[in-house]
C-alpha cells in the first residue's frame, strides 16, 4: 500500500500521540505513588488527584493519537 508523505506524517504523528500518551498515564503513576503510600487524608489526596489527571490526560493524548491513525488509514482505503 503506497502512501504519501502527508499520510506517512500523519501515522507518525498519531504514533507520537499514542506513545506521549501512555508515558504520561505512567509518569503519574510514579508520581503518585508516593503520596499513595503515605497515611493520612492529604497525602492521600494529593496523590490520588495527581494520579487521576495524568491518568485522564495520558488516556486522552493516546485516543486522540488513536483517532489520527485510524483516519488517516481509512481516508488512504478510500481513495484507493
Amino acid at each position: 500500500m503506497e502512501h504519501t508523505a502527508e499520510e506517512y506524517g500523519d501515522y507518525w504523528e498519531g504514533a507520537v500521540r499514542i506513545a506521549i500518551g501512555v508515558l504520561l498515564a505512567w509518569v503519574g503513576r510514579t508520581a503518585a505513588g508516593p503520596f499513595l503510600a503515605l497515611d493520612g487524608l492529604g497525602p492521600t489526596a494529593v496523590g490520588f488527584v495527581v494520579f487521576a489527571g495524568t491518568a485522564l490526560a495520558g488516556t486522552y493524548v493516546a485516543v486522540l493519537g488513536l483517532a489520527r491513525v485510524i483516519r488517516t488509514a481509512v481516508a488512504a482505503e478510500r481513495r484507493r
